[in-house]
């Protein structure tokens, strides 16, 4: 099973640098133009699933990469609240510098802070892998159009984040294979790509072996 994991196109708000979790911003204009680029670079890819947040950012550029795909073949298209952002609390809509001043502070990532009033981060975490479990037990189906399946995930810079380092921390689960795996431990900018393998490990130590080919890649935005 192939999985795409893409970040939403800049929004208003990213175009800002301000905190943006719960709140609906739309695209900017540049963001109108990531979803495009990302799209045609898609664009003979053949999803059978596609998931999004019930944001617009992740919405918009989910629905942009599907009308500009040259297959004709219609996803399956979900909206899943697992897939939101991480409610950073009172510090929505708060300069995102206010937010990388606390972190060096207090000598911790971004994704380790608690935000007063925020949603806890190991409950953000698990959500985010148990959602990436269900898609993994694609994988054990008896059908053999399970090879073919191939997963788009539309979703927010910490729940990808979250998710990429939350897999590394469960090695009798998930063994990862990646040319640069400090790679994972990046910050994906808007629209970048991260694709993937995910089949059964015949690693009795595993469960499931996931080999990436691009982690965060924004190749595609060079000439925007």
């Amino acid at each position: 099973m192939q999985v795409s994991l893409v970040r939403h196109a800049q929004t208003t708000m990213n175009l800002e640098k301000r905190i943006q979790t719960r709140t609906d911003a739309p695209l900017s204009k540049t963001g109108i133009w990531q979803a495009e680029s990302v799209a045609k670079r898609l664009c003979f890819d053949m999803f059978s699933r596609v998931y999004t947040s019930d944001k617009r950012r992740a919405v918009h550029t989910a629905e942009t990469i599907l009308q500009l795909n040259r297959n004709n073949v219609k996803p399956i298209f979900q909206q899943d609240l697992r897939l939101r952002e991480r409610d950073f609390g009172e510090w929505e809509l708060q300069p995102e510098a206010m937010m990388f001043a606390e972190a060096k502070r207090l000598g911790v990532q971004v994704n380790q802070l608690q935000p007063p009033g925020g949603e806890d981060r190991i409950q953000f975490a698990r959500k985010g892998l148990d959602f990436f479990l269900e898609l993994c037990e694609l994988t054990e189906l008896e059908n053999n159009q399970v090879e073919d399946e191939h997963v788009l995930v539309v979703s927010h810079v910490g729940w990808l984040i979250t998710l990429l380092e939350n897999l590394g921390q469960h090695p009798g689960i998930f063994k990862l294979v990646a040319d640069e795996p400090k790679q994972l431990l990046g910050v994906p900018k808007n629209t970048s790509l991260t694709r993937m393998t995910v089949v059964p490990s015949e690693d009795e130590g595993y469960k499931y072996e996931i080999r990436f080919s691009h982690i965060f890649d924004d190749t595609h935005l060079e000439q925007i």
